[in-house]
């Protein structure tokens, strides 16, 4: 049983060989969370089914969207010109 666990593990380097991504990108997934492993000692481990849903992921190519921009509120609806005049003196 032990053996088949630990087939189910892959070391950084055999998830970037897997992959065909380098290291440095498999380690920024694994920091950002978008890949599940664990950190132990200097070593990062992986799940192989992890790394095969990753590596199947479907994404388009290209830059991504930027996110949409939120519409005004009523309070910034105004333009600059209808915003109140400063009358104070400098």
């Amino acid at each position: 049983m032990a053996r088949k666990i630990w087939d189910r593990i892959l070391s950084l380097t055999e998830a970037a060989a897997r992959t065909g991504l380098s290291e440095s990108w498999m380690r920024r997934l694994l920091m950002a969370g978008r890949l599940e492993g664990k950190k132990i000692g200097k070593t990062w481990l992986v799940l192989a089914e992890d790394v095969d849903a990753l590596a199947a992921g479907e994404r388009k190519p290209g830059r991504p969207m930027k996110a949409a921009k939120p519409k005004p509120s009523m309070s910034r609806a105004y333009s600059r010109r209808d915003a109140p005049v400063n009358t104070r003196a400098r």
